[in-house]
């Protein structure tokens, strides 16, 4: 997959428009969606996005703000996190976020 945008013709909103339509794109290919129990979290966190590496949150509504207090990712490092587009990424460098996703190898 890759981004290609086009210079010409744009400005900062059209811009923005493509790197989250390319984000959504790539989370939608790249997770699977499972139920935070099978990630030993509590069931209140609903549904993760859970990548190879990563565990994805959209930034959009509650999502974020029930992952981070019910399942305590609140306490992953700043270092741990980067953000695409809509979304929150929580990565595996982070033993927290490393200890879930051990949960759904396959």
């Amino acid at each position: 997959m890759k981004l290609e945008i086009s210079t010409e013709d744009h400005d900062i909103e059209g811009l923005i428009w493509e790197i989250n339509d390319f984000s959504d794109t790539f989370i939608e290919q790249n997770t699977k969606r499972v139920n935070a129990e099978n990630l030993k979290l509590d069931y209140r966190c609903g549904t993760i996005l859970v990548g190879e590496s990563f565990v994805a949150v959209p930034m959009n509504g509650e999502s974020q703000r029930i992952l981070e207090y019910y399942g305590g990712f609140e306490y992953v490092d700043e270092e741990d996190v980067r953000y695409l587009g809509n979304y929150k990424i929580y990565l595996n460098s982070s033993n927290r976020v490393a200890s879930h996703l051990e949960w759904v190898k396959d």
